[in-house]
């Protein structure tokens, strides 16, 4: 049995007014091991419009900017535009290690349609996350067969992957 082709894939993530974070994870996303993916980041009405210069310059991106709608509707912009068989959806302020977009083709190329990926807090304020992190815990690089994971309330957006298809 040979290899399986590998997915095409798109990574979206939604910003707001956090410039040094996005840019961090856009540098992040600049060295993975396995580039062949574009990226979509949709400006949710930031003050100012991302400033990626000397960042991006071999990566296939996208910078759409709207009107303030809030996250989930920043999200459904960039996925709407996505074109890639596999969507990855990141927060603005991850932090990736070069292996990482590779990590979420391996989990879908194994039959995963939506894998949630670990992610650790780290920072002042993370109390505010306990809640989050408490419901999600269970879910923490899940691999669901099917879209019951997507259903509202039951899908961590900080980092996940799923099927066009879904």
């Amino acid at each position: 049995m040979g290899a399986r082709p590998t997915l095409s894939t798109t990574v979206v993530v939604a910003t707001y007014n956090r410039p040094q974070e996005l840019r961090r994870l856009v540098e992040g996303l600049a060295l993975q091991d396995d580039p062949d993916f574009d990226l979509i980041i949709v400006d949710d009405g930031s003050d100012e419009p991302p400033n990626l210069d000397g960042v991006t310059s071999d990566l296939e991106l996208q910078i759409v900017r709207q009107p303030n709608g809030g996250p989930s509707s920043a999200r459904h912009a960039g996925v709407s535009r996505a074109s890639g068989e596999l969507i990855i959806v990141l927060d603005d302020d991850m932090i990736v290690e070069p292996g990482f977009v590779a990590a979420h083709r391996r989990r879908h190329e194994a039959g995963c349609d939506v894998a949630i990926g670990r992610y650790t807090v780290v920072g002042e304020g993370t109390d505010l996350l306990s809640f989050q992190m408490n419901t999600i815990a269970a879910y923490l690089d899940a691999c669901e067969a099917d879209d019951a994971t997507l259903l509202p309330g039951r899908l961590s957006t900080g980092n996940v992957s799923f099927r066009r298809s879904l």
